[in-house]
């Protein structure tokens, strides 16, 4: 189970800041002229989501001690940025973009749930 949702993790956190490298390196952030201060504080929450993504993945897999406690914060974290963004989709009627980020809310809240009861189990908790 940890395999799994510490792979999850990592293919989030990389998707996540390569998403944005790509986006803001083509210039597809509009945001960042018409609403700086947002957007900047966008990009630093979703930037330190999936630099926590990551390395909370690399600890879940590699068994660090601080892998459980990071992965639980990290999929928070996830959860938040992704029904948060998906606001920000809605609102510009990008809806298969909203549909996908709903789809990673969904898959964060049940890799959050796994990994809870996956720690109950073990009586990490």
């Amino acid at each position: 189970m940890t395999k799994a949702i510490s792979f999850f993790s990592i293919l989030m956190g990389v998707s996540l800041t390569g998403t944005w490298i790509v986006l803001l390196s083509t210039g597809k952030v509009p945001e960042l002229v018409t609403r700086p201060y947002e957007a900047w504080f966008l990009l630093v929450a979703e930037f330190l989501t999936g630099l926590a993504l990551i390395t909370s993945g690399y600890g879940l897999h590699s068994r660090r001690s601080w892998g459980l406690h990071l992965e639980l914060a990290a999929l928070g974290m996830l959860l938040y940025c992704s029904v948060n963004y998906s606001g920000v989709l809605g609102q510009q009627g990008n809806y298969p973009a909203l549909a996908f980020m709903l789809t990673v809310a969904l898959l964060s809240l049940a890799a959050t749930g796994f990994f809870v009861m996956y720690l109950k189990n073990e009586k990490l908790v």
